[in-house]
């Protein structure tokens, strides 16, 4: 899942939350260095989660809004 947070120096930036598979040895570094050299500059993620599961609705959208308010609460922490 991708997506932007808002950033005080850039106004948003790309980050994304990933459902790893069992038993996948990846890294978030390694999973970012992936993405870095098939994609431009401004593109690249600033910040990857490694989540247990996407968020999603009875329909089976992905609940957006959910995902990304867990994202900032997992890197408010970080911040502060």
């Amino acid at each position: 899942m991708w997506g932007r947070l808002p950033d005080e120096e850039a106004g948003e930036i790309p980050v994304s939350c990933v459902v790893r598979r069992s038993g996948a040895a990846e890294s978030e570094a390694d999973i970012m260095a992936y993405v870095a050299s098939r994609v431009a500059s401004y593109k690249k993620l600033r910040m990857l989660h490694l989540v247990d599961a996407i968020p999603k609705s009875v329909s089976g959208k992905i609940l957006r809004r959910q995902l990304r308010d867990e994202f900032i609460n997992m890197i408010k922490p970080a911040a502060a």
